[in-house]
């Protein structure tokens, strides 16, 4: 599969927020806490990774 973003690079991600495949180059990185101790990566896309409804650690 190709990343979504750039269109040419191998998919090694697939965005945590709405699915589509992102490369490693084109993913971003952030985490959310489940309230019990621990933290989880999340792999978005730059749309998901600026709302903040999906990636609560960046504001908007």
């Amino acid at each position: 599969m190709v990343c979504s973003q750039c269109k040419e690079k191998k998919t090694v991600f697939i965005c945590s927020g709405c699915g589509v495949p992102l490369c490693s180059e084109c993913v971003n990185y952030s985490v959310y806490g489940t309230g019990c101790g621990n933290i989880n990566p999340l792999y978005l896309c730059p749309v998901c990774f600026d709302d903040p409804d999906v990636n609560q650690c960046n504001p908007g």
